[in-house]
């Protein structure tokens, strides 16, 4: 009797325990999922703001205008790859 008792009382432990253990994992898989598309947002927006300004940068054409790289990126404050 007393054997049975405590092999439940184990039993709804472990379960417990793993009930446990489970929602953390979700809740630290869904944190790395936010980081992840934070990170993927940033990105984007790094790019984005990339080509706003070699847009800003296209009418200093080097071969037109005839400007070193130095002075493109002083007139463009980007330097031009």
């Amino acid at each position: 009797m007393q054997q049975r008792k405590r092999k439940r009382e184990r039993k709804r432990k472990r379960e417990r325990k793993r009930k446990i253990e489970k929602t953390e994992d979700m809740k630290r898989e869904e944190q790395r999922r936010k980081r992840k598309s934070i990170a993927r947002r940033r990105k984007s927006l790094r790019q984005n703001e990339y080509w706003q300004k070699r847009r800003r940068c296209l009418h200093f054409d080097l071969v037109k205008v005839q400007l070193t790289r130095s002075s493109a990126k002083l007139i463009c404050g980007f330097s031009m790859e």
